[in-house]
């Protein structure tokens, strides 16, 4: 363990604590980083990466990590760990990736040699919860966020290749993902099935999701994906395989615009000619200021003078001359904040992470009854 992944995983227990007496964690629990043994992910040809939300509390519920919640430290975390697959998995769940893990001759299980050893992330936080993370508030899933941290992890392990079955516009948000990243596509007349985009030199493999049950596709639909990324991928990364081919538009089923990348890229390029302009009371004045910049001045003036990253951009005094006369919206705009898409919030250029802002707008909150 070098250390930067010391440092990544210290950051994780030290959350971790702060949140451990919650109470929708799971007892006795203790924060998953990762799945799998690290190790040999490294040293592995092709690095690959299965994505979830966070940790099941089945995880809990039978000894599966061999480390007690008071025996937290970087090291034996990081041993426990590299174990999970090795001892008890939670193979009712990891198994559905089975197959899409063979298309990239990855696999969990380190005791076949001649292949990758993948590892699973959770892209929102590594803590265990009941219940599951769709059925938290706004409120307790903004309490655990850890996406910042993610990142960091994300960058760390530098996979050439994420495999993610989550909501289909989270993951056009996390990655950024625009109409030209897409390079193959097989969907139902239920919607997307599967879907790869190529985004520099990765591979962002999405597949559709069946009540919590992770690429929950035919396996025809798997076999020609791997046709695909063994033959004509190879001869030409820019080939794109429509299979719905009476579609005119190809980002069209049914006549209806799905949730897909060409929405996202049109959205992506508004946002570069013109401010956000929230569907709320006093919306358009928080579209002009920004809602990140919001709390961070608002922060400054009512709690912490020494509070600057609202500083960090060149129209401050603009902005501070709108926020002066908006005073009435403001409490309605901080419980605004704290509903806003995680992903959205770590946009913003003044240096501050989602789980941040969104405790500065609760503490703020508090503050101004």
């Amino acid at each position: 363990m070098d250390e930067r992944l010391k440092e990544i995983i210290e950051e994780y227990i030290s959350d971790f604590k702060q949140k451990r007496e919650l109470d929708f964690i799971v007892k006795s629990s203790i924060p998953i980083v990762w799945f799998g043994d690290i190790e040999k992910y490294l040293a592995s040809p092709k690095k690959v990466v299965t994505v979830g939300l966070n940790p099941s509390f089945n995880e809990f519920s039978e000894k599966r990590i061999h480390i007690h919640c008071e025996d937290l430290c970087a090291g034996k975390l990081y041993c426990a760990l590299n174990n999970y697959f090795k001892i008890n998995p939670y193979r009712s769940y990891f198994n559905h990736f089975n197959k899409i893990l063979e298309v990239q001759n990855a696999t969990y299980n380190v005791a076949l040699g001649n292949k990758s050893t993948a590892i699973h992330i959770d892209v929102f936080s590594s803590i265990a919860t009941d219940p599951t993370w769709g059925k938290l508030s706004k409120i307790q899933q903004n309490e655990i966020n850890q996406f910042g941290l993610f990142k960091k992890l994300l960058d760390y392990l530098s996979p050439n290749v994420i495999l993610i079955s989550i909501a289909k516009q989270t993951i056009l948000d996390i990655f950024h993902l625009e109409t030209n990243d897409l390079i193959y596509k097989k969907h139902s007349s239920n919607g997307p099935e599967l879907e790869i985009y190529k985004q520099n030199n990765r591979l962002i493999i999405y597949g559709r999701n069946r009540k919590g049950s992770p690429f929950s596709v035919e396996n025809e639909i798997i076999d020609n994906a791997k046709e695909f990324l063994t033959n004509k991928y190879e001869q030409n990364d820019k080939i794109i395989i429509y299979e719905q081919s009476q579609i005119k538009n190809p980002f069209l089923v049914n006549g209806d615009i799905t949730n897909n990348v060409q929405s996202f890229s049109t959205k992506e390029k508004k946002k570069e000619t013109k401010k956000n302009v929230y569907p709320f009371d006093g919306g358009e004045f928080l579209g002009k200021i920004g809602a990140v910049w919001f709390v961070s001045y608002c922060y400054f003036r009512n709690i912490n003078s020494t509070h600057r990253n609202w500083q960090n951009i060149s129209t401050a005094n603009y902005r501070i001359s709108i926020y002066n006369r908006t005073e009435q919206y403001h409490k309605f705009w901080l419980q605004k904040v704290l509903q806003m898409n995680d992903i959205n919030l770590e946009k913003n250029t003044i240096g501050l992470q989602s789980e941040k802002i969104k405790k500065m707008a609760m503490e703020l909150l508090g503050k101004l009854r």
